[in-house]
């Protein structure tokens, strides 16, 4: 074989070794396939978004974008989705949900079930409608008209008093310091705060 005919093998052997290296690094970027993903990010005291809606066979992909240890920890246990474990900063944990429904979750070390930092992942009907469990949790109106809820007459921590709150209601803070983040996921709530005498 000539000097050419050296030269285009070679040629050849260089071009399938780097086309075999590429698609090996485009496999190991697409580590979901074709499914959806959606990603929450978790930062210093809440999940962004805090809800969100999919379709099913979706990944929801949570990544640590905070300072502080985060993870997911599930408020209905079940076979089909379990807890992470501890997600440090730069890491991330991921979950592909399959059957339609409403799944919540929280951050064990900055909040509990619907208590400061949780989220809540709505998986839509295979039709696209959205599970009945959503109506039949969102907060409803009360029938006598608004209430107030006073802190810390009624309740000692703001936080359970907009818990408790429906939509419409009014949330009076009285003065005095309240070590607590607050997560308000109520639509039509008014906090307001009392002037000091």
């Amino acid at each position: 074989m000539g000097r050419l005919g050296r030269l285009i093998v070679t040629s050849i052997a260089i071009v399938t070794v780097l086309v075999g290296a590429g698609a090996r690094v485009a496999a190991a970027d697409d580590e979901y396939g074709s499914a959806p993903v959606v990603t929450v990010r978790m930062v210093d005291n809440s999940f962004a978004p805090q809800t969100v809606v999919v379709d099913p066979g979706t990944y929801v992909r949570w990544v640590n974008s905070g300072r502080n240890k985060h993870n997911v920890v599930v408020d209905v246990k079940s076979s089909a989705w379990t807890s992470s474990k501890t997600v440090k900063p730069g890491h991330d944990y991921d979950h592909q949900f399959n059957e339609p429904g409403v799944y919540g979750y929280s951050c064990s070390f900055h909040g509990a079930p619907h208590t400061q930092m949780y989220g809540t992942v709505i998986v839509r009907n295979a039709d696209g409608s959205v599970p009945a469990a959503v109506t039949e949790q969102a907060p409803k109106r009360r029938t006598g008209g608004a209430h107030t809820i006073r802190v810390p007459k009624d309740e000692k921590a703001i936080q359970t008093a907009v818990d408790k709150a429906a939509p419409g209601d009014l949330v009076l803070i009285s003065p005095g310091v309240y070590h607590e983040a607050v997560t308000v996921t109520t639509p039509d709530l008014v906090l307001r705060g009392l002037a000091t005498a």
